[in-house]
């Protein structure tokens, strides 16, 4: 922060704490009116939470919103600015930096023909203090200014990935290395083919070729035994 906070003392508090949602402020300030709508003497508007000054009435205008309208702040690092969407609506809404409280919203109006950015602060989220309890409060602090207030975003819930074991790569199957030909030197000795070896039969025959050649001359010769046997049967009948 560029500026020191300076801290009303005569300021009342009126709201408790800076929990409030922005849709309860917002409701809040509809019950209880905008008191300081038509309100223009000199002095300093202060966070009605922290007591903070924020607005000097030097910069205060006469705006056709129903809010009461500020051109700037004593210093812009007096003010924190988060994006709202409670109504449905995206909007730029400001804070007191020093506490946080929820003080209304950066809204936009015609001022000589040309659109001018304007605050407008809920008369409920500050308290006047006048220019004679204040002393010698700068209504003003300079410091160095960008043309955009900086967003400070809501928290974002980051969920942390499951660890997971990494994976290891599938070992390659081990190739055989292929078969080298052999060189065969013309000094080493040659292998022999070897032939199969002749049987010759020998002079020895097996009983059962007997019994087939025997039994191929009984059929020969039954047939002219038992013709001689026949025709002297039928001589010895004739005699």
């Amino acid at each position: 922060m560029s500026g020191t906070v300076q801290i009303s003392q005569t300021t009342e508090r009126t709201l408790p704490n800076s929990d409030y949602p922005v849709m309860e402020v917002d409701l809040m300030a509809r019950r209880s009116g905008e008191k300081y709508k038509e309100h223009f003497d000199e002095g300093f508007y202060c966070c009605a939470h922290c007591g903070a000054r924020l607005f000097s009435s030097t910069e205060k205008f006469q705006a056709s919103g129903r809010y009461p309208a500020f051109r700037k702040p004593i210093a812009r690092s007096f003010l924190r600015f988060h994006e709202d969407f409670s109504y449905g609506t995206l909007r730029k809404t400001a804070s007191c930096a020093n506490c946080d409280l929820y003080l209304g919203m950066v809204l936009e109006t015609v001022v000589d023909e040309q659109p001018t950015k304007y605050y407008g602060i809920l008369s409920i989220t500050v308290e006047f203090e006048p220019r004679a309890n204040a002393g010698d409060a700068p209504d003003h602090i300079e410091e160095e200014e960008s043309e955009e207030e900086e967003v400070v975003e809501p928290p974002r819930i980051v969920v942390a990935p499951k660890k997971t074991e990494p994976v290891q790569p599938a070992a390659e199957p081990v190739r055989a290395a292929p078969a080298q030909p052999k060189v065969v030197d013309d000094e080493e000795e040659k292998p022999t083919v070897q032939t199969p070896t002749k049987i010759t039969p020998t002079g020895e025959v097996s009983i059962g070729a007997t019994l087939v050649k025997y039994a191929h001359i009984a059929l020969f010769v039954a047939p002219l035994v038992a013709g001689f046997y026949q025709k002297y049967r039928n001589q010895s009948h004739a005699s």
